[in-house]
């Protein structure tokens, strides 16, 4: 077994960089153009009515007038101040707040007070939903986060400047009954493990699990451990998805899917760029392993 060459290892690390910067391009876009009821689109500017203002983000009217039917747009105005060590009681139990800034995860995110969430008062709850620390919380219960006003009921009703628009719901169709984009989150690791621990365990086991595997496999494509060009080659895309996932952990605490499979009912777990170049590389790998093991009965000189 011979190191590969000096150029192959610059190579291999150039196609690791590459799929993690096409990953987390992907996912940036992701984030600002796709939307779910936790993470929404919200939509400020000028223009006087529903349509005109979503048309600003790229939204066309029947996508406009769909989203209107099912009650999925909603006007949105400054909230009044909220004391942080407010009890969650029965007049702010469901309540909504959006946050269109400043919070742990991607924003805008959006929180909706469950009672039977567990949480000590508002502050616990916007500290537990938003990934802030309880004088961020405080802050933006001081001023810095908007509520619903109502539903959009029409696409051409007029829309105030000190209104914000909010989708809760924007997916994109690539292949019609088998794959569209969505917007994911996944705390936890493939096929969500993890999913329910503890935030601060799951941020720092991910964490370090990736960093050594990440170290390992740079090692192997330095020495060449792999044994062959073409599972060195693979090695680089699945380092190059491993870094995609733990900028993700260590920006958001969650990674962001957004491709989703399916047939009638069937759902495949959403993934992204990285898991494509995990699952690539693995399967080269594993190819390659059968292809160059031993026939049965060869003894080794």
């Amino acid at each position: 077994m011979s190191p590969p060459t000096p150029r192959t290892r610059w190579l291999v690390l150039a196609l690791a960089l590459c799929v993690t910067g096409v990953d987390l391009w992907t996912k940036q876009l992701v984030v600002d153009h796709l939307a779910s009821p936790s993470h929404p689109i919200a939509v400020t500017g000028t223009a006087p009515t529903v349509a005109a203002r979503l048309a600003e983000r790229g939204l066309s009217r029947d996508a406009v007038d769909a989203a209107v039917a099912a009650r999925l747009v909603w006007r949105y105005r400054p909230a009044p101040a909220f004391a942080v060590d407010r009890p969650i009681d029965d007049e702010i139990a469901h309540l909504q707040l959006l946050a269109l800034a400043g919070t742990r995860l991607p924003a805008p995110r959006r929180l909706r007070i469950d009672p039977a969430a567990g949480a000590f008062d508002l502050g616990h709850a916007v500290m537990t939903s938003f990934g802030v620390d309880r004088a961020t919380a405080a802050r933006m219960l001081d001023g810095e986060l908007w509520r619903p006003e109502a539903p959009v009921r029409a696409a051409d009703e007029p829309v105030a400047a000190d209104e914000t628009l909010v989708l809760l719901l924007h997916e994109a169709e690539l292949v019609p009954g088998f794959m569209k984009l969505v917007y994911a989150e996944n705390p936890g690791a493939a096929w969500s493990f993890l999913h329910n621990a503890n935030p601060t365990f799951r941020l720092i086991f991910f964490s370090l699990v990736s960093t050594i595997a990440a170290l390992a496999m740079l090692w192997a494509i330095w020495t060449g451990w792999m044994g062959s060009p073409l599972a060195t080659w693979a090695l680089g895309a699945v380092l190059g998805g491993a870094l995609g996932n733990l900028v993700d952990r260590l920006r958001f605490r969650v990674v962001i899917d957004f491709v989703l499979n399916y047939v009638g009912d069937l759902r495949w777990p959403v993934y992204n760029v990285a898991d494509i170049g995990i699952t690539v590389g693995v399967a080269l790998i594993v190819v390659e392993l059968i292809r160059n093991r031993p026939a049965t009965g060869e003894t080794a000189d």
